[in-house]
């Protein structure tokens, strides 16, 4: 067997079979599987037509690019365009380097090479005429379809084979690389910027409020809000003479970020703690003032940060208790939410009152579950402390009745939570026997971040993005937002709110000073007080005034909504609904009339008709009551004559006439 049978028995071997083989055994299965083939993209059809039109020409006298299959050469194409700059040329330097021909040490061996004759093209009388001689998968192939096969253009070879023979195969680095730049700003420059930042942060800035747990960069300051990095910049740029040089915007920023990043632009926020910002405001506005007052102002605020880290942990050992006999629950008031609504908002839906829905949360700290009171407008007696302890009694009823040991978290709401109402329900529990000990327990005001807002989080995400319209579907929303069921939905119609004000005022007394305190330990016999968790001494007090009878407090039967109220929502807000189904939950027609004067008030087209102007209505004449009587105005081409009535020509009193010839 020949040179070239050998050759050419080797190609089809390796290459013409395989492919054939494999690509009809892809399509036979890509048919059986019944796959959908997918359309190429703009890129894959250009590279298809760019190997199309490489294939049609020839590349070298010998047809090198008849030797590969048409499939191997779009891969090695891809693979190689899906290479990063470095890596593409570190792939062709290897192949420079194993394909290198001629080198001093082996010029003879060479040069016995080329006296030989190989698949049938002519010996190379001038070794050092082709130096490199490439090759794919051992084929020998011409220059022209190696570059192409490797997507590698002409210049970008000759420079890498300049870089092989002077530093071999390694990384190329740019000639700049790691040096300045010719525009690079002196370090005068960069220094007078870095010094108008300090400047300004020491005059505007603050230091960052004791807000952020396990944050110990000390050195952070904030500087208001309404200042940006470019009213700053142009600030700086102000301060600048002709003579000296100016930076960009984009330049004053990197030097910024890169010398001072701790200095920030403070974003808006609310619910912050008032003693942090009144402490932070007075250290920043202490600048000339001696050291011994300011080193007590520092020492006032790094004790109400101390005060506020001893709260948060004891609040967090508690959640970690595991004690069978004991049970945590923390517990608060979520921001209203409104129905009917949608993430599609029509403009109309932004001047109606929807209807309102009160949120009350209390989470479970040892099974990580907030059952949600979702209070609708019709059912809602106030957010009182009658409505806190009603919902609590419920709740420890319903769920928790056989609990020694009770221990609550809530923050320091007065109307709400921290009152004589709510600690004499609780009081009232410990004598009746429903609980044997409860520890009632209150953060500090202003640092009040715990358990039952994350639940708030979680269902204010998922309210944010969904359609409802009616009551149910509110409920089934907060179900909804936690697939894991930790959002559980409670209908506050389930709910008997009692009189438990009016009820327990004559068996317990008021505990004077209570918003000083923190901490509560509610027994059968006196109630123990502590201002803050790490406080030794406890304050004792009976309130206990009579014997507590077995009677429950009088029912509160919420009020519902009002005629006008009903009204309203059947005429206003059936058509915000976005399903038509719910339009007769959300908004029945009531049962009673309006009377006449309120009802022409509350229709809509009524309401519309009559902020249009008397003259602009088709088919109408304004009337018009002069001395008594009512005249009809006549409709006339002719544009009506207004004639100016005679100013009224107040006389001076002599005082000011006087006063203004004595001026004169």
């Amino acid at each position: 067997m020949s040179v070239d049978e050998e050759y050419n028995a080797f190609c089809s071997r390796y290459f013409e079979e395989d492919n054939e083989s494999t690509i009809s055994n892809s399509s036979d299965d890509d048919l059986e599987l019944g796959y959908d083939t997918l359309d190429l993209s703009n890129v894959d059809e250009n590279e298809a037509e760019r190997v199309t039109e490489f294939l049609s020409n020839d590349c070298c006298i010998n047809k090198c690019h008849t030797l590969i299959p048409r499939k191997m050469i779009e891969e090695t194409r891809n693979n190689c365009l899906e290479l990063s700059k470095g890596e593409l040329d570190l792939v062709i330097l290897s192949h420079i380097e194993s394909g290198l021909k001629c080198t001093k040490n082996l010029a003879d061996f060479y040069e016995t090479v080329a006296k030989r004759k190989k698949y049938g093209v002519k010996k190379d009388k001038d070794p050092e005429r082709r130096k490199i001689e490439f090759t794919f998968y051992r084929v020998p192939i011409c220059r022209s379809f190696f570059l192409f096969l490797h997507a590698c253009g002409r210049r970008r070879y000759e420079s890498l084979v300049q870089h092989f023979c002077s530093n071999g195969a390694t990384v190329r680095i740019h000639g700049l690389a790691n040096k300045p730049s010719t525009k690079s700003f002196q370090p005068a420059d960069i220094q007078k910027a870095v010094q108008f930042i300090q400047c300004t942060s020491d005059l505007l800035a603050l230091p960052l409020p004791g807000r952020l747990p396990k944050f110990k960069d000390y050195r952070v300051m904030k500087l208001p809000s309404n200042e940006t990095k470019s009213s700053i910049y142009r600030k700086y740029i102000a301060t600048l003479t002709d003579g000296e040089p100016k930076m960009s915007n984009r330049s004053f920023r990197r030097i910024w970020n890169k010398y001072i990043p701790y200095v920030t632009v403070m974003k808006p926020a609310d619910d912050l703690c008032d003693v942090c910002r009144g402490n932070t405001l007075s250290i920043a506005q202490a600048k000339n003032v001696p050291d011994i007052e300011r080193e007590q102002k520092l020492n006032q605020f790094l004790d109400h940060l101390h005060k506020a880290k001893n709260q948060r942990a004891y609040y967090q050992s508690w959640c970690g208790n595991t004690d069978d006999t004991t049970t945590v629950l923390s517990f608060d008031f979520a921001q209203t939410v409104h129905y009917p609504v949608s993430p599609q908002q029509p403009g109309s839906a932004y001047f109606k009152a929807t209807m309102k829905c009160a949120v009350f949360g209390i989470t479970d700290e040892k099974r990580k579950v907030q059952y949600n009171y979702l209070i609708d407008e019709k059912d809602t007696v106030g957010k009182g402390p009658n409505c806190v302890a009603s919902i609590l009694h419920y709740h420890l009823e319903t769920y928790y009745s056989d609990i020694a040991t009770l221990v609550l978290f809530c923050d320091n709401c007065v109307g709400q939570n921290k009152n004589n109402t709510v600690l004499s329900y609780l009081q009232w529990r410990v004598d009746r026997g429903l609980n044997k000990t409860i520890l009632f327990n209150f953060l500090l005001t202003g640092h009040t971040k715990f358990a039952p807002d994350r639940y708030f989080g979680i269902f204010k995400a998922k309210y944010a993005v969904s359609n409802i319209d009616t009551y149910d579907e509110l409920l089934q929303c907060v179900v909804d937002s936690s697939p894991g069921g930790y959002n559980k939905s409670v209908s506050a119609e389930n709910v008997t709110w009692y009189e438990w004000d009016s009820f327990l005022k004559p068996f317990y007394k008021l505990l004077v000073g209570i918003t000083q305190f923190h901490h509560f330990i509610i027994g059968t016999d006196c109630v123990k007080t502590k201002k803050f968790a790490d406080s030794e001494d406890f304050e004792t007090f009976r309130l206990l005034r009579q014997p507590i009878l077995g009677k429950m407090p009088p029912v509160i039967q919420p009020p519902g909504l009002s005629l006008d109220r009903q009204w309203y929502i059947y005429n206003n807000l059936r058509s915000l609904v976005s399903d038509t189904k719910n339009a007769d939950i959300l908004a029945p027609l009531p049962q009673k009339k309006l009377p006449a004067q309120k009802q022409k008030e509350m229709v809509p087209a009524q309401k519309e008709k009559e902020k249009v102007p008397a003259q602009k209505r088709k088919g109408e004449v304004p009337a018009q009551k002069r001395k008594g009587k009512v005249e009809s105005a006549v409709a006339s081409t002719a544009e009506p004559k207004f004639k100016a009535a005679p100013k009224k020509v107040t006389p001076m009193r002599r005082s000011t006439r006087s006063r203004i010839n004595t001026y004169n």
